[in-house]
């Protein structure tokens, strides 16, 4: 197999997750990079909110919510633009009245230039939010690839692309092993509650069990936990298909 240099901007095809992927990235960023508490509202029915963090500021000892948007393209070349800031302008105007957008995060899957940038947190400004940010897809492939717990809360990252674009290679080669036949179809996979919560658990106390009938995606799962417990290089995994049952069962254990 010949080497590939890959630089920290090499494209993550963010552009093929879909719009609730896109959405369920957003917030799980805000979760595990930014460390904060997210709420993430009904499509539709946001009122302008994808999703909604508390700020470490405060008033009156009360945290500041903060509000994130989230700006979607299919499209691989598309770049953010001024005018895409036009749409929001009416909810923005509203959430700050409610004391909802001290602080207004734009993410978008679309390149971002810094004069574009710079322009949307001018308007934002003007129109009364304190702290503005915008945060692009180099952004988020960076934090795509500096995460290991990421990448395990949004599984589908793993399915964007040739996965020497977010791991180096030999934790892209282990990785294909265990993901094996679920990488083609992990853009289409969903997270759920006990997904997040087996993501903590392993994260937190350094075993899980993983416990349903058949066909419930348990085997999905164990890969996908595997194969964030060998990102850092100091976990061995093992695939049993004999006494254990389900062919699918992983077991992870420090080496």
């Amino acid at each position: 197999m010949s080497s590939t240099a890959q630089g920290p901007w090499s494209d993550l095809a963010l552009h093929t997750l879909g719009w609730k992927a896109f959405q369920d990235l957003c917030s799980q960023v805000c979760a595990e990079v930014l460390k904060r508490p997210v709420e993430i509202y009904r499509e539709a029915q946001d009122g302008g909110q994808d999703a909604v963090f508390l700020t470490k500021g405060t008033v009156n000892g009360i945290p500041l919510p903060a509000t994130i948007q989230c700006k979607f393209s299919s499209r691989s070349s598309q770049r953010l633009a001024f005018s895409n800031l036009k749409t929001e302008e009416e909810s923005i105007i509203s959430l700050v009245q409610l004391g909802e957008a001290d602080t207004y995060i734009l993410m978008t899957s679309m390149g971002t230039d810094a004069g574009v940038a710079r322009r949307i947190k001018d308007r934002l400004r003007q129109l009364g939010v304190r702290k503005p940010h915008v945060l692009g897809r180099e952004f988020l492939t960076l934090a795509i690839r500096s995460s290991a717990r990421l990448r395990a809360m949004v599984p589908q990252v793993y399915g964007i692309g040739d996965l020497s674009t977010i791991l180096d290679e030999r934790r892209a080669e282990q990785t294909r092993a265990l993901l094996g036949q679920w990488l083609p179809t992990l853009r289409l996979y969903v997270p759920t509650v006990p997904h997040r919560r087996a993501v903590h658990a392993l994260a937190e106390h350094r075993i899980v069990l993983l416990l349903g009938n058949a066909a419930t995606g348990k085997s999905t799962l164990a890969a996908v936990l595997s194969a964030m417990a060998c990102d850092g290089g100091k976990i061995s995994c093992f695939q049993t298909t004999g006494p254990c049952g389900g062919s699918g069962f992983l077991d992870s254990r420090i080496s």
